[in-house]
């Protein structure tokens, strides 16, 4: 549910200041501030005064707050309103080695000047998005306060749907690079709507990175200047559609146009693997370092990540954490994380894409516009890729509102099927089909290639009255399980007359209870060529048995061992065979046998 927030602002005098929302917050009035600036001693001293209450204010906070304990806060970047009645600040974890900032997403800290001194304010304070809102915009730019409040705004996080797997680390494979956050981004986004985001870094460097994952582009930005830190900075979100529900990949921090052009439309094919820019340091971030999370919100870059894994990441099920003499997330690990080992740097193994072109392919029939009149329509396809090869095809069919794959997968370029319409329910009117395809380096081709759009004029038949129960089978008359039919308990059959209305030589399509084996013969008394049924077949017709070749059947409970011993009745006992003669082995079936040998 999103947060709305009513803060009002009252202004007593020139010199007097109250501020009140909805979460209670109120601040005495303040000290008059002289209209002219200080003089640089003061302002100096001002800015002291502004480190020193947000280091007690974390001090305070300490108490409930671990991760104040733990890691190493360090207050930079003190600046004033035009009034000198605001400040803002940000956080950073300082690494103790090297005494540079940790390259992750700062938190960005206010402050108030009241009567009893300099009011400081963190991100993990109830208060502190009502005290952004009202902030002057001399001290706080109208996109700042956008991006901040973005991050803050809780979304609906379907968390529960996770951990959504097949990522690989965002970088190319063998190359080593260090984990700055993870859970502990609650410690500066107390919302927690980057719990499960990760950020990546090298040094003081900027490095290249490959898509985790497979998709399409849903947002980028690419034209905000390196370094610059007023707003969002640059990044790119790629769809992954595979997911239910679909989810969002969001890469933020990236340089200056280094997302390649053909990947700044919306709906341009992404493979895993593939170049997507370069880690920088624009937006909120305090050095070169990439952002990664996943989310669920289509609508915005940001959205609340959800638990996610890497297949080359060895610890926590594939889930990075960190904690050493530099930063530690365990004391924001919650209860259902999976925290039980930390390392520092991660090594990936996600080979750079030679081939990012996706395969094409075309529908041949029906022509488009085609109108069809009867249950089964023969749909016929191509599909070629130039550079590694087409892997394999789908014929897809536009049923009850959603996209749903017919038939099976296809290797050849060419390809053919004969879609029972009836069978998949396919209402009069209408129909579209297209292709899903995908060559041998991963790619799938983008949107619906083939898109055909033919009507169906053909009203199909009820379906069948037969219901077989766990103990029953029925046979029908016609392919899938249509036409006339009967419906056979446990029993000898031996003949066509015992098998009703649906006679001899005249089965298609059966359908077989849990409980039982039916045996179908082409002769009578169980004679002939014999085939047992384990599951539903809704076509003899690449059968042994064959179509309209049924005339006697064996129907046996699946636990029952077979009556009779088979017995080999061809080639006789003792028969001579001279040299380079054909050998035909048969033997009699007694029913209820899924699987032959010969010794």
């Amino acid at each position: 549910m999103k947060r709305f927030f009513v803060p009002f602002l009252i202004l007593i005098s020139s010199s007097v200041l109250f501020l009140a929302s909805s979460t209670g917050l109120t601040i005495s009035p303040a000290k008059p501030i002289a209209k002219a600036s200080p003089s640089p001693d003061i302002e100096e001293q001002m800015r002291v005064e502004v480190e020193k209450a947000i280091y007690d204010k974390i001090a305070a906070d300490s108490k409930h707050i671990l991760g104040f304990m733990v890691n190493n806060e360090e207050v930079v970047g003190v600046t004033f309103s035009a009034d000198y009645a605001w400040s803002s600040a940000y956080l950073v974890i300082n690494d103790p080695i090297t005494g540079e900032a940790l390259p992750t997403e700062p938190g960005l800290t206010l402050a108030i000047q009241t009567s009893s001194g300099w009011q400081a304010i963190l991100p993990s304070d109830p208060e502190w998005v009502d005290a952004l809102t009202l902030a002057p915009t001399d001290l706080v730019s109208d996109e700042l306060k956008t991006t901040w409040l973005t991050m803050f705004e809780r979304q609906l996080a379907l968390a529960s749907s996770g951990p959504f797997r097949g990522y690989k680390l965002p970088w190319e494979a063998g190359k080593s690079v260090w984990l700055s956050q993870s859970v502990a981004h609650d410690q500066y986004i107390s919302s927690g709507n980057a719990h499960f985001a990760f950020d990546f870094y090298i040094p003081q460097t900027m490095f290249n990175l490959y898509a985790s994952k497979a998709g399409t582009v849903w947002f980028a930005r690419w034209h905000v200047e390196n370094n610059s830190h007023d707003g969002l900075g640059n990044f790119i979100v790629i769809q992954d559609a595979t997911t239910s529900p679909t989810t969002y990949q969001l890469y933020l921090h990236l340089a200056k146009n280094s997302i390649p052009e053909e990947l700044r439309e919306r709906d341009a094919s992404v493979v895993q693997g593939q170049f997507i820019g370069i880690a920088d340091n624009t937006g909120q971030s305090s050095g070169h370092h990439l952002h990664f999370q996943v989310h669920t919100n289509p609508d915005s870059y940001w959205g609340t990540s959800v638990d996610i894994t890497f297949d080359d990441v060895d610890i926590n099920g594939g889930r990075p954490r960190r904690c050493d003499g530099v930063y530690c997330d365990r004391p924001y690990c919650n209860s259902t994380d999976v925290c039980d080992d930390f390392k520092s740097s991660y090594v990936s193994s996600n080979q750079v894409a030679g081939d990012i072109v996706p395969p094409a392919g075309f529908i041949l029939e029906p022509e488009n516009g085609a109108t069809i009149y009867s249950q089964s329509v023969t749909l016929e396809g191509i599909a070629n890729d130039e550079d590694s090869g087409l892997d394999k095809a789908q014929f897809i069919a536009y049923i009850g509102g959603t996209w749903q794959e017919i038939g099976g997968e296809y290797t050849a370029e060419q390809f053919s099927y004969n879609w029972n319409m009836c069978l998949d329910e396919v209402a009069d009117g209408p129909v579209s089909v297209a292709l899903q395809l995908w060559d041998k380096e991963g790619n799938a081709a983008f949107g619906l290639p083939g898109l055909t759009h033919f009507t169906k004029a053909y009203t199909c038949p009820p379906p069948p009255t037969c219901e077989p129960n766990e103990n029953q089978v029925a046979l029908y008359a016609n392919l899938n399980y249509s036409g006339e039919c009967v419906t056979l308990n446990i029993g000898d059959y031996a003949q066509g007359s015992a098998l009703g209305d649906l006679g001899e030589d005249n089965a298609e399509s059966i359908r077989v209870g849990i409980n039982v084996l039916p045996t179908l013969y082409n002769d009578a008394y169980f004679g002939g060529r014999g085939e047992t049924f384990v599951i539903n077949d809704s076509n003899f017709s690449d059968n042994l048995i064959r179509e309209n070749r049924t005339t006697s059947v064996l129907v046996r409970a699946r636990t029952d061992p077979p009556e009779t011993v088979y017995s080999l009745i061809a080639p006789e006992d003792e028969t001579y065979l001279v040299e380079d003669a054909s050998l035909s082995l048969s033997w009699r079936d007694p029913g209820g046998a899924t699987e032959y040998q010969v010794v």
